[in-house]
Order: structure tokens, then sequence, then C-alpha cells
């Protein structure tokens, strides 16, 4: 039963991305769910993250974000969440009327597909590393329209203007906010060789 609807639910996901947001949101699920669902997906994607190191290593060493799936881990989930409440708070001043729980649903759901896809890009690796390359621009471009749509839905704009608009904001302030912690802990960004 659980199986179908999920089935179905991605299968809406591709199809109608705004009917399948407001399906999410009508779930109802609790802030402690979507931060257990959270935290889980955040798991699954740096466990697939470092096998798809180990499947094609990088050339050269790591950034120590990267080097730690702990460290790694706990940055996405900390990204995730800032990220939501400025995408919560910036869409409030766009016209926006999501909640932090619609917001966190969506977004939520959203790394649950992007597991689902990080499963099919690593089955691509192991087939093939050009098909896999074409594969993941592919993802990206479809991942970004899924996620604007579902941002619209999200906040109920009348167009994906504003919620492109939104998310864009939320970026800025993300970097902006990023790059000033940065600089007050004292990190330095890498040089040049």
């Amino acid at each position: 039963m659980m199986q179908a609807y999920l089935t179905d639910l991605v299968r809406l996901s591709v199809t109608a991305p705004q009917k399948a947001a407001r399906q999410v949101i009508g779930l109802g699920l609790g802030l402690d769910a979507l931060l257990t669902l959270l935290a889980l997906t955040t798991i699954a994607n740096t466990v697939l993250f470092f096998v798809s190191l180990l499947l094609a290593p990088p050339e050269g060493p790591l950034p120590a974000l990267f080097a730690n799936p702990l460290i790694y881990a706990a940055v996405m989930a900390a990204g995730v969440l800032a990220f939501t409440v400025l995408m919560v708070r910036i869409g409030a001043r766009m016209g926006g009327t999501g909640t932090l729980r619609d917001l966190l649903a969506v977004t939520v759901w959203l790394q649950c597909l992007r597991v689902l896809a990080q499963v099919v890009l690593l089955a691509a690796m192991v087939i093939s590393a050009p098909i896999a390359v074409l594969l993941t621009l592919v993802v990206s471009i479809f991942g970004l329209w899924l996620f604007i749509s579902f941002l619209q839905a999200a906040h109920g704009f009348d167009t994906p203007v504003r919620a492109l608009v939104t998310a864009g904001l939320a970026v800025l302030a993300l970097s902006f906010g990023l790059a000033l912690l940065l600089t007050l802990t004292g990190v330095a960004p890498p040089q040049p060789i």
C-alpha cells in the first residue's frame, strides 16, 4: 500500500509537480516527523555521495567538507534547514503564504527524490561515465524546474517568477551568511596554486 502510494507520488512529482507539492503538504506531517525524515534523507544522500567518490575518485585531495562524512552530513542538514527558513521568510515578503512546515515538507520530499536520482546516477556511472555525465545534467535541470514548481505551490505564488526570485534571494542570503560566518571564524578561502 505505502509502496504504491510513494510510486504514485514520485510519478505525480514528475508529471504534475505543483499537485504533488500540495499533496505532500496535505499529509500534515508534524515538524518532528519532517526533521526525522530530513535526517534520514541526509544520511542517505551522504552515503550515496561517498559511494560515488569511491566509484569515481577525484583527482587530488578533497576539501575538508567532503573528506569526512559526518561533517558533510551536518553541513548539508544545516544548509537545508537554513535555506528552508530563508525561503519561508523571503517568500512571505514576496506575498507567499507557505509556513515552515509547508516548506520543510516539500524540501524533505525533494530530498527523497534526490536520493532516487542519486541511485539512478550511480547505476549510470557503473554502466558508462559519459552517459552518467549527460544524465547528471538532465537531472540537474529537471531538479531545478521541480524545485521552482514545488516552491511556487508551497507559497501559493501565481507565477513561477516569484518562486525563482525567492529562491535566488535565499541563495544570496545563505551565501552572504556563510561568507560572514567563515570570515568571523577566521577560515580563509583556498588560495590558487
